[in-house]
């Protein structure tokens, strides 16, 4: 999880020198692997991506890392 980090720092500096700082964060809620990974847990697609987004806010939070301002999902 290097990416968010960096981000987390690059948008706080930006903000730090003044700048209106929009950050957008994609949640990848249905490609192939996830397909794949819900049919071999014999779970739903929406379940399973559920599941995984709630562990990486989970994550961030846990690295400090709160101000994403929007979380979009690719569906």
């Amino acid at each position: 999880m290097v990416g968010p980090v960096v981000f987390d720092a690059i948008k706080r500096y930006l903000q730090y020198k003044g700048y209106d700082v929009t950050w957008v964060v994609n949640i990848t809620d249905v490609e192939d692997k996830l397909i794949d990974a819900a049919t071999k847990q014999n779970t739903s697609v929406e379940s399973l991506a559920s599941k995984y987004t709630a562990e990486y806010h989970e994550a961030l939070a846990g690295l400090g890392i709160e101000n994403v301002d929007k979380f979009p999902k690719a569906s």
